[in-house]
């Protein structure tokens, strides 16, 4: 459906009107219309109009018939009332051929029967006005002829006169005979009477005592013979013909003179033919109507039309006065992407329903966002991208015209009509991520990104997923979905890792798919805290340890590097009761082989204090050794489990004892080991 408009809005009533004609001919009925507006717009303000023929066609439009009225009156709505005075031209055309007097070999005087006016004009084919003087009902114009021989030419005068509140214009347009003075000598009897006839002209003479004359007479284009008749004293009488010398003259053209009446055109013609003309697609006939035998009055109708009349084209035109604009969009959605255009079409129609094209009127168009063109008959529209984050944008798409009648102080119409279309984002293109302000974390497993994820088509709008949704997976760390909407979608990543790390996050939407990766950050240093517990064996004596141990772990690509100290109570049963605290330092390596099994290796260095019992003895020595181990350690977060395989190795005595005598090596063991532990 289209689209239509009109701007009414009013904020307070200044009534104005327009009229299609404002000059009339006297006697020649002719149809035209009143525009009523208001603050520049069409509005119906008027409530009825009397003393002329007219009717009321539709909202603020009236047809008028004029039928040589001079006034009527415009009756608004609020009561006021407003008197309008008809402009009307009354021709009046002088077939009278003008009188003519001889100034001069070259100048001759034309009187012609036209009452002088305000505002005389005139043309002439072959020669030339010098002057015009007016005196009471007459013109008097020296006319300088174009040849010394008899010749015709074209006069066309014309005398505007304003009588009781109309136009007289009084005018002449005819072919006219400018003659030759021939002056003729001769001798006859005395006392001759004589005549000359040329023509229908008779002119007499008379010869001296002498029997000479001497006579001039005028001499008309197209004369070819004259005759002498001479009549004596007695009463004889005798007759001659002569025969005029031959000349020649050119054929006077003068184009019809053209008197503009308003939009009308009065064609003055000094014979019968056909006025041609030629009209655009949308003009109807115009109307041709005599006032005279050889004058018309061209009578347009709404449009322009091109006069032929001989060598002269006369373009007219009469405006079309802008009523209603009606808008028909291609459709009413559009992919804000700058690939997708839509066709707007636009009708615009005048007072009494004829269409307007676009080269008839200036149009003015505008988008409240995206952009719009003319292209030939039509308009494009598009839009390159959203202008908001939205799932649909309204738009107004304006159109505005105004019609300037003649004259300024005549008021302008001017129309809008407005058309909605929706901007919509288009189809998925790529899925946009956005990282909050940096692209890693700490691998301590508390820090954590928070990461935003939307749908983009190609312009970089926001594509809303509606019942679709975006799916994520990760090769390590831990995701917690934060928000979910139809517009994105916001999620965090932690992990904890010992050494520096990628996480690998794969977003999938339909058939699109992109990877973001997170770098981790390890943490290089971590503490382990354990306990272990352990059963050892030199093969003819058994022994038990427990303890606890600390260690700072330093982590890197390939291995971790161990430092740590333990504190282990050893027991060993027999006859002889042994018992050891072992304070122990060592440093060692540690290689993960996958996420949750890595292998450990390290040598510690200790004191071993030792009691030893034997019945009521009891004496205590010191010694130094070295127990390296083997460790096999499970999980992948804490606690962590380990097991291991170690030979306690003492090497030196470093005090004595004083009755119970035995080796160190004595008590030298393998031992097997498991242990809980808790890395931070």
């Amino acid at each position: 459906m289209p689209t239509i408009k009109l701007n009414l809005l009013l904020f307070f009533i200044i009534s104005q009107f327009i009229l299609t004609e404002n000059e009339f001919v006297c006697g020649i009925q002719e149809e035209f219309y009143l525009v009523s507006i208001s603050q520049s717009s069409i509005h119906d303000t008027i409530e009825k109009i009397e003393g002329i023929e007219n009717q009321k066609i539709k909202d603020s439009v009236w047809k008028l018939i004029y039928n040589d009225e001079n006034e009527f009156e415009v009756i608004y709505k609020d009561g006021r009332k407003e008197k309008v005075a008809i402009q009307k031209k009354c021709f009046i055309r002088k077939k009278r051929p003008p009188e003519i007097n001889f100034i001069s070999p070259e100048i001759i005087e034309l009187i012609f029967d036209i009452p002088p006016g305000d505002e005389i004009k005139t043309e002439v084919s072959l020669g030339q006005i010098t002057e015009i003087k007016k005196e009471k009902e007459k013109l008097k114009v020296k006319y300088k002829r174009a040849k010394k021989t008899p010749h015709e030419d074209i006069i066309f005068i014309s005398s505007a006169k304003n009588s009781e509140g109309k136009e007289e214009i009084f005018y002449f347009f005819d072919k006219i005979k400018i003659p030759a003075k021939l002056a003729l000598e001769g001798e006859t009897e005395p006392e001759c009477r004589g005549k000359i006839k040329i023509g229908k002209k008779e002119i007499e003479f008379v010869s001296d005592k002498k029997g000479k004359f001497s006579v001039s007479f005028y001499v008309n284009p197209g004369d070819e013979k004259f005759k002498i008749i001479l009549i004596d004293k007695a009463g004889n009488r005798s007759e001659e013909e002569f025969t005029i010398p031959q000349y020649k003259f050119e054929e006077p053209e003068l184009s019809p003179p053209i008197i503009k009446i308003g939009k009308k055109i009065l064609i003055i013609n000094s014979e019968e033919e056909e006025i041609k003309f030629t009209k655009d697609e949308f003009s109807k006939e115009p109307k041709i109507v005599k006032i005279d035998e050889s004058s018309s009055v061209f009578i347009p109708e709404f449009g322009k039309y091109n006069l032929i009349l001989k060598k002269k084209i006369l373009t007219t035109e009469k405006k079309k006065i802008p009523y209603n604009i009606s808008v028909y969009p291609e459709k009413n959605t559009v992919e804000a992407t700058g690939e997708e255009k839509i066709k707007i079409e636009i009708e615009i129609e005048d007072i009494i329903g004829n269409h307007i094209k676009l080269d008839e009127i200036l149009i003015k168009f505008y988008a409240d966002f995206g952009k719009i063109k003319r292209e030939g008959k039509h308009f494009l529209f598009w839009a390159e991208k959203m202008p908001d984050e939205v799932n649909k944008y309204d738009i107004g798409i304006n159109f505005e015209t105004e019609f300037t009648s003649e004259g300024e102080k005549l008021p302008k119409v001017f129309l809008r009509a407005t058309t909605q279309i929706s901007l919509i984002p288009g189809k998925p293109k790529y899925i946009y991520i956005e990282t909050q302000d940096r692209s890693f974390i700490k691998g301590d497993g508390k820090d954590k990104v928070e990461i935003k994820v939307k749908v983009k088509d190609i312009a970089g709008n926001t594509i809303f997923l509606n019942s679709s949704t975006i799916q994520i997976s990760s090769s390590v760390g831990g995701i917690k979905i934060l928000e979910k909407n139809e517009k994105e979608l916001r999620f965090s990543i932690s992990h904890k890792s010992e050494l520096d790390d990628i996480i690998k996050i794969k977003l999938e939407y339909g058939q699109l798919s992109e990877t973001l990766n997170i770098r981790v950050i390890g943490t290089k240093i971590a503490y382990d805290i354990s306990m272990g517990f352990g059963v050892g064996t030199n093969f003819w004596r058994t022994a038990f340890r427990i303890g606890p141990k600390f260690e700072l772990i330093y982590f890197t690509r390939t291995f971790n590097f161990i430092f740590g100290i333990e504190t282990e109570t050893l027991a060993k049963f027999d006859k002889i009761k042994i018992y050891s605290i072992i304070p122990m330092f060592y440093p060692g390596l540690q290689r993960r082989i996958t996420s949750k099994f890595s292998i450990k290796a390290k040598n510690s260095f200790f004191l071993n204090l030792l009691q030893i019992e034997f019945e009521n003895i009891k004496e205590n020595m010191i010694s130094f050794g070295t127990e390296p181990s083997i460790s096999f350690i499970i999980g992948g977060s804490s606690p962590f489990f380990s097991v291991s395989l170690s030979y306690l190795l003492n090497l030196k005595e470093l005090t004595q004892t004083e009755f119970l005598r035995f080796k160190i090596q004595q008590i030298n063991y393998l031992f097997i080991k498991i242990g809980a532990s808790y890395i931070f």
